[in-house]
């Protein structure tokens, strides 16, 4: 039991450690790209369907690439379409919920560093969206071997008390004779 408890509790610190990283890494790639067109946008009013946008291909690449890992780390064979409708999920309500989403009205006001505001934007949805995705796609496969190799335990107890009966019903079938 404590055993299982420290399991869960290394994945769950181990899975936060991961997205926390590989999303604020893919965070800041990520949006490297609007960056590049952070003038244009802002001009044309876009900056709120390019938070959205950015925050949803964020979700589904972290949530990817987290079921992908897990199912590589544990031997399994989920669906990797579970993590990225997953990381949507949440990438939809950290930009709703949490951050929001980059929203200016006066491009005027913002003369030379506006391309680096994408690229914060990116690596703080990112690390927040692959911290809480990596851990709950980690815990949820460590969670699913724990309750596997309970039940094959079960299922072995099963099996060596069916053959204890056989045994004795058999021997005691020969004592009789005999």
């Amino acid at each position: 039991m404590i055993r299982n408890i420290l399991k869960i509790t290394a994945t769950l610190c181990l899975g936060y450690l991961l997205g926390l990283t590989f999303g604020l890494i893919l965070g800041i790639f990520l949006g490297g790209i609007p960056s590049l067109l952070f003038r244009e946008i802002v001009n044309s009013n876009q900056t709120v369907l390019m938070s959205i946008s950015l925050t949803l291909i964020l979700g589904v690449l972290l949530g990817f690439f987290a079921m992908h890992l897990a199912n590589k780390i544990f031997a399994a064979s989920d669906k990797p379409l579970i993590g990225a409708l997953l990381g949507i999920a949440v990438s939809l309500m950290v930009v709703f919920f949490v951050e929001g989403v980059i929203d200016i009205s006066d491009p005027e006001m913002f003369i030379k560093p506006m391309g680096i505001y994408p690229i914060i934007y990116g690596g703080i949805l990112g690390s927040d969206i692959g911290s809480i995705v990596f851990p709950i796609i980690g815990t949820t496969r460590v969670i699913q071997d724990i309750l596997k190799n309970n039940k094959a335990a079960r299922n072995n107890e099963k099996r060596l008390e069916q053959i204890q009966m056989f045994l004795d019903r058999h021997l005691s079938n020969k004592e009789k004779r005999g």
